[in-house]
């Protein structure tokens, strides 16, 4: 597939993407790099690089992050992406926090009432 000047083909050429991305060959997706004329394809595809950054592995010519990591927001490095591994998200947490501390208090409460009210009787 021949493409014009502003777009790049992808590498098995049926279709070619708008991509700026300085060094990159081939596109798959608009800015998503598939390959480098020269150097690898950064973890996140947004740029060429020498070598593969740490926490990744060279495949094919493109930087994998390792398990347990992800692309930074630049798609320059890999960073942790275990931070919260149980999968909720924070609003998730907070509101189960608060629903334990309502459910606690008021256990607290009624046996207050309980003992203390009651015993009167």
């Amino acid at each position: 597939t021949s493409c014009d000047n502003s777009k790049k083909p992808n590498k098995d050429g049926s279709g070619c993407f708008t991509c700026a991305i300085e060094g990159c060959s081939h596109c798959d997706m608009d800015n998503k790099c598939e390959a480098c004329s020269s150097g690898k394809v950064s973890p996140g595809r947004k740029s060429c690089v020498d070598g593969c950054p740490s926490n990744s592995t060279d495949t094919d010519s493109v930087c994998v992050c390792s398990d347990g990591y992800s692309p930074d927001d630049a798609g320059t490095s890999c960073v942790s992406s275990g931070a919260n591994r149980s999968g909720l998200s924070t609003g998730a947490i907070a509101g189960i926090s608060v629903a334990v501390v309502v459910v606690v208090g008021g256990l607290v409460g009624f046996l207050c009432w309980w003992f203390v009210c009651r015993g009167k009787a």
